[in-house]
């Protein structure tokens, strides 16, 4: 393949910008570079890149990196009227920061069970994490691989509170339709309180970049199955991709991660307000 110039990603991104509707949110970034560093990406690169797509709001994820430093997290959540945030909490997260997280517009906690991230939460743990969400309105944010999903099926249908599927469980899209995952993940997604965040499916996509085609059944399967509780991200600025113990493959394109996005609605402009505005606007209210 040809290596794309200047010239045609600046033209694909001003279409882009053109279907793009106003208001719509990137419900999965971060202000981060790599795990473990002390590089803390600026606010305005973060806004550059949601300007350069059409992008007004948007769900800045806090990292390992925000973790050890809350007050660099809360400072950008300020800073941003428009953008909410989901935080990582410990024990000793007492219920004064958690207010002033809220303050700051966090609507969310992000539980991480996959394996390349080893910080899987206990079942004490998972359960403080849950009531202390649900007592401020909150949601969760489940990191899951497929085998987590399966796991925990049973205990994410028991919740009481919404409930997002990150990164459609990090599916292997690869595999297809027609694994116990998939039915899992779209059995949930029909409870009312199960939503479920179309993004990062170019990880796992063998044919790669520009089409990621084989993400585009599952997406369009989740599209079809509760249209009403699906989210959409960036990821960006991508860290970690793909999976850390054996992968150097590189970020995809923003360009083609929305392209991928309006291949899976198709000519649906409805559909693409619904994911994009008005779904968000619900959850993140």
């Amino acid at each position: 393949m040809e290596p794309t110039t200047r010239s045609q990603v600046e033209s694909l991104l001003a279409s882009i910008r053109e279907r793009m509707p106003l208001g719509a949110w990137d419900t999965h970034f971060h202000t981060q570079n790599a795990p473990g560093t002390s590089h803390h990406l600026p606010v305005e690169a973060a806004r550059t890149m949601h300007r350069s797509i059409g992008v007004q709001r948007g769900v800045m994820v806090q990292s390992r990196l925000h973790a050890a430093r809350d007050e660099d997290f809360i400072a950008d959540l300020e800073s941003v009227p428009e953008w909410r945030g989901v935080a990582l909490i410990t024990e000793s997260t007492t219920d004064a920061e958690l207010d002033r997280l809220h303050a700051a517009g966090v609507r969310a906690i992000r539980l991480t069970y996959v394996g390349f991230l080893n910080r899987r939460p206990s079942v004490e743990s998972f359960r403080r994490d849950v009531q202390r969400a649900a007592d401020r309105g909150w949601h969760l944010l489940l990191h899951l691989e497929p085998n987590n999903l399966l796991e925990l099926a049973g205990t994410i249908a028991s919740l009481e509170l919404p409930v997002v599927l990150d990164h459609c469980a990090h599916i292997r899209t690869g595999k297809g339709l027609d694994q116990p995952a998939v039915k899992t993940l779209l059995a949930l997604h029909q409870l009312p309180h199960c939503w479920v965040k179309i993004s990062s499916l170019d990880r796992w996509a063998p044919s790669g970049a520009p089409a990621y085609s084989e993400a585009i059944p599952l997406a369009r399967a989740v599209l079809a199955n509760a249209p009403e509780r699906v989210l959409w991200a960036t990821d960006w600025p991508h860290v970690m991709y793909k999976d850390p113990r054996n992968s150097v493959d590189e970020p995809p394109a923003l360009g083609d991660l929305v392209q991928l996005l309006f291949a899976s609605v198709g000519d649906d402009d409805s559909l693409l307000h619904q994911v994009l505005v008005d779904n968000p606007l619900r959850l993140y209210s």
